[in-house]
C-alpha cells in the first residue's frame, strides 16, 4: 500500500480463502501500479478490483476500501498527473456514497461507473470486457470541479 506521493505504507496480504491482513506497522493505502499513469485513471475499491482493471489494460488505483483514501487518492492524482478518473463503485448504497464523496473532493473532472455484479473484479471474471468497459464509459454523466 502506498500514499499519495507512491511511497510505501504498508503491505496487505490474502489467504485464498479470501482472509486478509496487514503486516504489523502497516497502515492503509492506496493500490498504485508502477506502469506508466495515463490522463485517465479508474479508481477501484481494493487490490483485486485494482488488479482486474489493469488486466483490462486501464491505468487504476485502488482504494482501501469504498470510503477510505480520499486524501491519498487527491495528492496521487496530482503526483501522476491524471486529469480524469472514473471512481468505479459497488452497486450498494456505502459503495455509491463513498464514490459519490470521493468524487466531490476530486479537483478534476469525475464520473461513476456501477456494473451489475457484486463488484469490479467479479464483472471482468464473468463478461466485462475492456471494449464493453470503454462502451460503459463513454456513457458516464461526467461532473467538473
Amino acid at each position: 500500500m502506498r500514499d499519495g506521493g507512491n511511497q510505501y505504507v504498508g503491505i496487505r496480504l490474502r489467504r485464498i480463502n479470501g482472509d486478509k491482513w496487514a503486516e504489523r506497522g502497516s497502515h492503509q493505502g492506496l493500490f498504485i501500479p508502477q506502469s506508466g499513469p495515463e490522463k485517465q485513471a479508474l479508481i477501484t475499491e481494493g487490490p483485486t478490483d485494482t488488479a482486474a482493471a489493469i488486466s483490462l489494460g486501464y491505468f487504476a488505483i485502488g482504494r482501501p476500501n469504498c470510503c477510505g483514501g480520499i486524501e491519498f487518492i487527491k495528492s496521487a492524482l496530482r503526483y501522476l498527473g491524471i486529469r480524469r478518473a472514473v471512481i468505479v463503485s459497488d452497486l450498494d448504497d456505502p459503495g455509491l456514497r463513498g464514490a459519490t464523496t470521493l468524487g466531490l473532493h476530486l479537483k478534476i473532472p469525475w464520473a461513476i461507473l456501477t456494473v451489475p455484479s457484486k463488484d469490479f473484479r467479479k464483472a471482468v471474471m464473468a463478461w466485462m470486457t475492456k471494449q464493453i468497459c470503454d462502451n460503459s464509459i463513454n456513457q458516464l454523466l461526467w461532473q467538473s470541479p
